[in-house]
């Protein structure tokens, strides 16, 4: 039935998924990717840091990430706002870089469909 659909270029369409099912999504090659963009893999610097340092896995993860960013944060990898040190806590200091994954995230939420978001 897949191989059916990916031939005629069927696809599933949800009208108004449920939040629940929209942060489930996982957060990689995913359906929710706005028209005409290429699916984000996660596969530079920073994309691979949230994948395996923060163990992202769905939309709701990068969510968490990207988003309640204090209004002392600084835009550097010496940051020392409350998001930026939960970060490092919870990476047991493997992110270098919190400013960045949380750039990352953000952009990678830019890229879903306003559907899924």
């Amino acid at each position: 039935m897949i191989k059916i659909a990916k031939k005629y270029g069927v696809k599933l369409e949800a009208i108004h998924p449920a939040p629940e099912v929209r942060a489930e999504l996982p957060a990689i090659r995913s359906i929710q990717t706005k028209p005409l963009e290429k699916p984000d893999t996660l596969s530079d610097k920073f994309g691979k840091c949230i994948r395996n340092t923060h163990k992202v896995r769905t939309l709701q993860d990068v969510s968490d990430i990207a988003t309640d960013v204090p209004n002392n944060h600084k835009r550097n990898k010496k940051c020392k706002c409350d998001r930026c040190a939960k970060i490092r806590r919870d990476t047991n200091g493997a992110c270098k870089h919190p400013n960045k994954c949380i750039e990352r995230a953000a952009n990678l939420l830019e890229t879903v469909n306003d559907k899924w978001n």
